[in-house]
């Protein structure tokens, strides 16, 4: 699957070094608005060079994460076009029995659902490690720079995240999983329905129909509702653990503030 994503080498090489150069500003934000709380009691016309500064640095940040993400949904965009092409190549090449073997709605649902669940799934979530390794990385070596301390606490908050993040993902990949087989079968449900019209009405079997269509049409949606329900309540444990982590790096910091290592800009940096 990686080729369909990495196909252009030219263009995976300017992506990384948009990653790297948006996720490196962004770290370098919070120093930004250190600076900028640390003027607070000095003269104004430092203050007027730190903010014309701290300008010049936001547009220049919303200039790489802009441009880092229009590479980068270029590059979900012909990812997502060659393998449906090649999905559909591999389906129209099978044989008469072995096409046959399944109903199209499988097919159809291959060719749609299924490319964006997988688009979703993998191709975004490969995309998003490598922006929270890159994030990481830079913050890091911020770290390490400024107070050693500091990185151990955001290493093990890291693992914190991860362990959570584990924990959630198996439970929401088989959310989806049903989400997509009830799709399908509504799918073909509906075509077969379609397809048998005129002998449904000529036999009058329509209330059947309509019943079974029900069925089907409510597996659908308590599919779709529980993959929703499952997806809320992975993003709320991934914001309590986030939220957690922010409050346990203030308290650290503001400690060192005591302690006469940092300044009030630098505990509202590691804040952000």
């Amino acid at each position: 699957m990686y080729h369909y994503l990495f196909r252009r080498k030219e263009i995976c090489l300017l992506l990384c070094v948009l990653l790297v150069l948006s996720e490196v500003c962004g770290s370098l934000f919070a120093l930004v608005m250190s600076s900028l709380v640390d003027c607070a009691g000095r003269s104004a016309r430092e203050l007027g060079a730190t903010f014309l500064a701290s300008v010049i640095f936001v547009a220049v940040t919303i200039s790489l994460e802009l441009s880092y993400r229009y590479v980068k949904t270029g590059m979900l965009t012909d990812a997502r076009y060659r393998l449906k092409a090649d999905l559909f190549a591999g389906i129209m090449n099978r044989g008469v029995s072995e096409f046959e073997a399944a109903g199209s709605a499988e097919y159809i649902n291959e060719l749609n659902n299924n490319v964006n669940l997988l688009e979703s799934v993998y191709f975004g979530n490969l995309l998003s490690v490598l922006e929270n390794l890159v994030g990481f990385a830079s913050a890091a070596i911020i770290c390490i720079m400024i107070q050693p301390a500091m990185l151990a606490l955001m290493v093990l908050l890291a693992f914190l995240a991860r362990g959570v993040s584990k924990v959630t993902s198996g439970p929401l990949e088989k959310s989806m999983k049903r989400q997509g087989e009830s799709a399908e079968a509504y799918v073909g449900e509906i075509r077969d329905d379609f397809g048998a019209f005129r002998l449904i009405r000529s036999y009058g079997a329509l209330p059947c129909i309509l019943k079974k269509h029900d069925g089907k049409n409510l597996e659908a949606e308590s599919a779709r509702r529980g993959n929703a329900n499952c997806r809320i309540l992975c993003a709320g444990a991934g914001e309590l653990t986030g939220l957690l982590s922010t409050v346990a790096v203030m308290a650290l910091a503001a400690y060192f503030s005591i302690e006469g290592r940092f300044s009030a800009g630098m505990v509202i940096a590691f804040g952000h």
